[in-house]
């Protein structure tokens, strides 16, 4: 990757936006290309800083009724743990949800393994957004993937899609009352 002239890089790619309920096809290809691409940041003399666009999801799920206080060192293990024995009775879109936490999960810690085991000479860091709205850059070929989707089931009247999106949270963890 030739990045001669780039002064920052911000990370926004991830595979794992199709909500893949197969951690196998989700996980390592998050932490592969997070850590390609900021190999490829810091071997270029011009890059100072690197942004990963993680997911709010990396650290916690979101619960009107947790207190918890997050830190640089909380990690949604839970959805690591769930993403490897995921249960049978989640649909698709549940299961698809955990492996995507799971994937920014495992791709963030890998970079920052990576950094602190080598040091760059650049700037690192990581935003965690919890939701993203915007234009599709190719909707023919990549749809609406994840938070996407809603946006796209909103304006479609997809009362359904919506309810289950908003239900996709692991079981006792639903942002909406029950």
């Amino acid at each position: 990757m030739d990045l001669l002239g780039l002064m920052w890089l911000i990370n926004c790619l991830n595979m794992a936006t199709s909500l893949d309920p197969d951690p196998n096809n989700v996980i390592p290809i998050a932490v592969n290309g997070t850590l390609n691409i900021l190999k490829s940041a810091a071997k270029a003399t011009d890059v100072k800083r690197f942004v990963l666009t993680s997911s709010s999801s990396a650290v916690t799920v979101a619960n009107p009724e947790s207190h918890e206080i997050i830190t640089k060192d909380t990690w949604n293990e839970e959805a690591v743990q769930m993403a490897n024995s995921l249960p049978d009775n989640l649909s698709d879109l549940e299961k698809g949800f955990i492996v995507y936490a799971a994937s920014k999960v495992k791709g963030e810690q890998a970079m920052w393994d990576w950094v602190e085991a080598n040091k760059p000479d650049l700037v690192v860091n990581s935003v965690l957004p919890g939701g993203n709205f915007g234009k599709i850059l190719s909707p023919q070929n990549q749809g609406f993937p994840s938070t996407t989707l809603l946006a796209s089931a909103l304006f479609n009247n997809d009362e359904n899609l919506v309810k289950e999106f908003a239900t996709s949270y692991p079981p006792g963890k639903s942002p909406t009352p029950e």
